[in-house]
C-alpha cells in the first residue's frame, strides 16, 4: 500500500514539475517574443528617423550649393555611433545614384567619400564573410570609387564564386569593357546571370564598345566566347560576322554553337548569309 502511495505521490509531483516547466517555458518564450518585437519596433523607429535625416541631407547635397557644415558634423556623428545609420545612408546614396545622372551622380559620389562612408565599404571587402565582401564591392563600384580598383581586381580570383562574380562586374563598372579583354583568359564560368548584369551595366552607364572585342571569340573559355558574341550583337557590329562564323565552326560545346548561330541570324537575318 505504501508503495502504491509513493508511486502516486511521485506521479503527482512529476506532473506538477512538468506543468511548471511548460508554464515557465511559455513565459520565457512570450518574453523573448515581446523583447524581439520591442527591439524590432525600436529599430524601425530609429531607421525612420535616420532615413528622414539622410534624405534631407542628400537632397541638400544634390540641389543646394553646399551641405551646411553643421549638417555634415551631425551626419558624421550618427555614422560614428550607429552601423544601422551607415547601412541606411549607403543604400539611400546608391538608390539616388541609380536614379540620377551627370553632375548629380558626381555629387553623390563625392559625398560618399567626403562623409567617410567609403571607409565602411572598404572595411567590408576585408571581411571574412563573403556576403559583407559582396556588399562592399557593390557599393564601391556602383559609386565609382576608383582608388579601390586594385583591391577589387584581386578578388576576381577569390575562393567564393559570389565574390568573384561581383568583383568581375565591379572592375567593369569602374573601368569599362576593356576589363573584359584584359581578363579574356578567365578560367571560371561566366554564367548567364553575370552576362545579363554586364549587358545591363552597359545600358545604364552607356559604356563604349571595347577595342578588339572580337578577341573574346578566341578565348579558351566558352562562356567568354559567348560574352564576346553577345557584345558584338549588342553593339550591332555586323562586320564581325566572319569572326562569329569562325567561332561557330571552332566551338565544341553544342549549347555555345546554338547560341552563336542565333546571334549570327539576329545580327544578319538575311537567309543567304545565315549558316
Amino acid at each position: 500500500m505504501n508503495k502504491e502511495l509513493q508511486e502516486h505521490e511521485y506521479l503527482v509531483y512529476s506532473t506538477i514539475l512538468l506543468i511548471l516547466a511548460l508554464f515557465t517555458t511559455s513565459i520565457i518564450f512570450l518574453l523573448l517574443t515581446l523583447i524581439k518585437r520591442y527591439r524590432k519596433i525600436k529599430k524601425n523607429k530609429r531607421r525612420s528617423v535616420y532615413q528622414d535625416f539622410i534624405d534631407s541631407t542628400l537632397f541638400s547635397t544634390l540641389f543646394d550649393q553646399h551641405t551646411p557644415p553643421e549638417v555634415l558634423v551631425r551626419f558624421k556623428h550618427f555614422m560614428a555611433t550607429s552601423v544601422l545609420f551607415k547601412k541606411v545612408a549607403i543604400k539611400s546614396i546608391v538608390a539616388l545614384h541609380n536614379n540620377y545622372s551627370g553632375n548629380y551622380r558626381t555629387k553623390l559620389e563625392n559625398f560618399y567619400v567626403q562623409s567617410g562612408l567609403v571607409y565602411y565599404s572598404l572595411n567590408k571587402i576585408k571581411s571574412h564573410r563573403w556576403a559583407d565582401v559582396v556588399e562592399g564591392l557593390r557599393d564601391l563600384s556602383n559609386l565609382k570609387y576608383d582608388p579601390s580598383f586594385d583591391q577589387i581586381e584581386t578578388l576576381i580570383r577569390h575562393r567564393n564564386e559570389f565574390v568573384r562574380k561581383e568583383a568581375f562586374q565591379g572592375v567593369i563598372r569602374l573601368r569599362g569593357l576593356g576589363e573584359l579583354i584584359k581578363h579574356e583568359d578567365l578560367t571560371w564560368h561566366l554564367d548567364d546571370w553575370v552576362q545579363s548584369n554586364i549587358l545591363l551595366t552597359i545600358k545604364s552607364l552607356l559604356l563604349d564598345a571595347p577595342e578588339r572585342m572580337e578577341t573574346l571569340l578566341s578565348s579558351s573559355n566558352p562562356s567568354m566566347v559567348l560574352m564576346g558574341a553577345r557584345l558584338i550583337e549588342h553593339f550591332q557590329y555586323a562586320h564581325q560576322a566572319p569572326a562569329l562564323q569562325h567561332a561557330l565552326v571552332q566551338a565544341k560545346d553544342q549549347k555555345l554553337k546554338a547560341e552563336l548561330n542565333h546571334i549570327i541570324l539576329r545580327l544578319n537575318p538575311y537567309p543567304g548569309s545565315a549558316i
